[in-house]
């Protein structure tokens, strides 16, 4: 109890084996990242992680929920999703309480009370006996070993449900994450993590911030220094958890502050295409070029040519459609 924490300087949270479990979202307690109870994980990296690993295991413990609930083995059955718009399996697990055609109790996946019982797909539980898997009520469905246990979801995003708890991934000997060095710039509530794919061409980056409006930013940003031309090319493959005015994309900045002057081509909450700039450091913000009926074009390409810098799209990241140019 709060107590008996206080009296032998103790803290809620699990110790977990770091050779054979990857932590991929941790609230309260249950958050080693020292980052506010934000997830250095999106949704798209956990599902590579989970496709890479050798039985498609995530695991979640929860040390505020009834000892019943409180260490609990996902095993994947099917395949894991890819290529629908908008749609991320974790990001349905950790944060949502609705019906989910892709993630079906007893079709797609079953849940476990151990590891053994998982992987050698013993003693599975028989959401039957609870009155079925409810998805209203969210992970695990109110659903347990010997029947209906209620109240005992979390939801990352509003913060509610249950306390101190942590997702975690199996990990896999061929498969690993690299963390990569980024800047955050603005001081954002959350801070976020950038991770790069062991083939080396995808990245996977999270953030948080108000915006990048008016005459400051707040964002994650990975950079390198350069002069002279430059070109840039990215492919934005996913958004998750998306606001009118979340934006992810390519960027030339003066410098690492705040309200650095800039220009950039971006893809935003409402999936379509814009560029902002902000022409000195301190002024206020543009937008430009802006096509919120593009849904398809996520290849994006900034070019800087002398004093000329010009915002591309793409569908393929071949043909380009020029949106806006600048001196």
């Amino acid at each position: 109890n709060k107590m008996m924490h206080q009296d032998y300087d103790l803290s809620t949270g699990y110790v977990h084996n770091e050779s054979e479990w990857t932590i991929v979202a941790g609230s309260d307690g249950m958050d080693y990242t020292g980052n506010n109870d934000w997830h250095t994980y999106g949704p798209v990296a956990v599902a590579d992680l989970l496709k890479a690993s050798e039985n498609q295991i995530l695991r979640r413990v929860c040390a505020t929920c009834v000892p019943q609930v409180q260490d609990i083995f996902y095993k994947r059955l099917t395949d894991i999703p890819e290529g629908i718009a908008n749609y991320h399996l974790f990001n349905k697990i950790k944060n949502h309480r609705s019906e989910d055609e892709h993630n079906v109790w007893n079709e797609d996946f079953k849940l476990y009370s151990t590891y053994e019982d998982a992987v050698n797909d013993e003693n599975a539980w028989d959401c039957e006996k609870a009155g079925g898997y409810r998805y209203g009520e969210g992970f695990p469905g109110d659903c347990s070993p010997y029947g209906r246990i209620q109240n005992q979801d979390t939801q990352f995003d509003h913060r509610r449900g249950k306390t101190n708890v942590g997702f975690y991934v199996e990990k896999s000997d061929t498969f690993a994450l690299t963390e990569l060095p980024s800047t955050i710039i603005g001081n954002p509530n959350f801070e976020g993590a950038t991770y790069l794919h062991p083939d080396g061409n995808r990245i996977y980056m999270t953030g948080s911030g108000t915006t990048m409006w008016r005459a400051h930013d707040q964002i994650n940003f990975m950079s390198e220094q350069y002069s002279g031309d430059v070109e840039l090319i990215v492919n934005v493959a996913a958004i998750h958890n998306t606001g009118l005015h979340t934006k992810s994309g390519i960027m030339v900045r003066s410098n690492l502050e705040q309200d650095s002057s800039y220009y950039a081509i971006m893809k935003i909450g409402d999936g379509g295409i814009r560029v902002q700039k902000r022409n000195r450091d301190g002024d206020g913000t543009g937008e430009y070029g802006e096509d919120k009926n593009d849904l398809s074009s996520s290849w994006l390409r900034l070019l800087k040519k002398g004093n000329m810098y010009y915002g591309y799209k793409s569908e393929d990241g071949e043909s380009w459609t020029l949106i806006h140019e600048q001196r």
